[in-house]
């Protein structure tokens, strides 16, 4: 029996509202899978070595421009671990 695969995200195509909700202060959280690189970038924004320029494309990702919808001077980092629970092909 062959598999089906989506092309991309499930919800691919529609509209995240993400610039919205990043200055309404809705979206807050990120998941970054580098954590060591990520925490020392956190503390040379947070001592004001740097800053956290964070963009979307302006049309065609990777083939247009991007725009600066936030700039961040604080940031917090945690370390996050997700565990698949119930599956029995583990």
């Amino acid at each position: 029996m062959s598999q089906q695969y989506q092309k991309g995200h499930p919800k691919e195509g529609q509209p995240t509202e993400f610039v919205e909700k990043l200055k309404a202060g809705v979206k807050l959280h990120t998941i970054r899978s580098n954590y060591d690189l990520w925490a020392k970038r956190a503390e040379q924004i947070n001592a004001g070595k740097m800053e956290l320029s964070i963009r979307v494309w302006s049309g065609k990702p990777y083939r247009s421009q991007q725009i600066e919808v936030a700039r961040l001077t604080k940031l917090g980092v945690q370390r996050v671990c997700i565990t698949r629970m119930g599956a029995s092909n583990i």
